[in-house]
């Protein structure tokens, strides 16, 4: 097992920024779609997970800016709930915009989600949870189409199959 062994008496002094972490990044942008406000995120990571979710963003019509090396300004005025078939296959995580897009337009269509394949990666705990806030889904355009008339509001007593950062943050959205 690793380990770090700290050997002297000197106090340690000075600053270190933590680095970014994809796991809080991902559902970040998708949740600043939540607004038409500028929603600034501080601390990204520049991998390519972050950068896929940035282009379906602006390719649902926000603007992006990246302010500096690891800061970015995401302003959610939409064209279209449509996240492009292209770009969701190059992202798993293109699923976390169903929960922000249901909750604010109470529609969203999917391509079929890709990314990595590091292992079976459940969909159908996502489907779940969002019908249990009230959306209907149709997969009969070959990519995952939600619609719901009525989003049940502050859902807190669902309980995921199999929990995983990804399924959870993938409804908080939608228990606004």
């Amino acid at each position: 097992m690793a380990r770090f062994v700290v050997e002297g008496g000197t106090p340690l002094r000075g600053e270190i920024t933590p680095a970014g972490n994809k796991n809080e990044a991902l559902p970040l942008i998708a949740a600043s779609l939540l607004t038409d406000d500028p929603v600034t995120l501080h601390n990204v990571p520049r991998i390519r997970d972050v950068r896929g979710m940035l282009e379906v963003v602006s390719a649902l019509g926000a603007k992006v800016e990246e302010l500096d090396e690891r800061t970015v300004r995401i302003t959610g005025e939409l064209k279209t709930m449509d996240v492009p078939s292209a770009l969701a296959r190059e992202i798993r995580t293109s699923l976390l915009f169903a929960g922000p897009l249901l909750a604010r337009y109470k529609k969203v269509k999917l391509g079929l989600p890709g990314g990595d394949v590091l292992g079976r990666r459940r969909n159908d705990t996502h489907f779940l949870a969002l019908r249990a806030f009230g959306a209907e889904l149709d997969v009969s355009s070959g990519g995952y189409e939600w619609k719901c008339f009525v989003l049940i509001p502050g859902r807190r007593d669902l309980a995921m199959q199999r929990s995983s950062a990804f399924n959870d943050e993938s409804c908080h959205p939608a228990r606004a």
